[in-house]
């Protein structure tokens, strides 16, 4: 896949998409440095370019650049409000900078913005347990369940919400 990107961005160097899909590529294979490269590469044919915003905020926060990644991630949602992965990419940055309440309203916004979004829910579930508010990640991954009913996260977490409660019973069929 690299040398196949590697080959589109000679063929078409102005094309971000093409730098954007080999950060991916880079991103999957732990070369985050790389990756960071090519996305801020696509950044520069075009600023707005969502895929690699939203992309490079999180690859910024692995590499412990969370100033940068914060940057990167309000710029997309500057362009994008209504992007419900900008949103929950701010709130893993925030949540990443100990701002809990804060990532979980943003979470929320992420989660009207697009209902379906199953990542966000399992990242409220998990920052609903972090702020103590067992009975709300409780309904969270209930709701999580109802629209995924296979999620293998969601049934982990609501099975440890159960277990810790000493709803054993409710607990083993998770």
């Amino acid at each position: 896949a690299i040398d196949l990107y590697k080959s589109s961005i000679s063929s078409f160097p102005n094309k971000p998409e093409a730098y954007s899909n080999l950060g991916v590529v880079y991103k999957e294979l732990g070369n985050l440095k790389d990756a960071e490269d090519m996305f801020k590469r696509a950044i520069e044919i075009k600023s707005d370019f969502l895929d690699a915003l939203i992309n490079l905020a999180p690859v910024l926060k692995d590499q412990g650049k969370i100033i940068e990644a914060e940057d990167v991630i309000l710029k997309a949602i500057k362009y994008y409000p209504k992007s419900a992965l900008a949103h929950l990419n701010f709130a893993n940055i925030l949540k990443a900078l100990g701002k809990l309440h804060e990532a979980e309203i943003s979470t929320k916004y992420a989660i009207k913005l697009n209902p379906n979004l199953t990542i966000g829910y399992i990242n409220l579930g998990r920052i609903l347990i972090d702020l103590g508010k067992i009975n709300e990640s409780e309904e969270c991954f209930k709701k999580l369940i109802q629209l995924d009913p296979i999620n293998k996260d969601a049934n982990y977490f609501l099975g440890r919400i159960y277990y810790s409660s000493l709803k054993f019973e409710q607990a083993i069929n998770c």
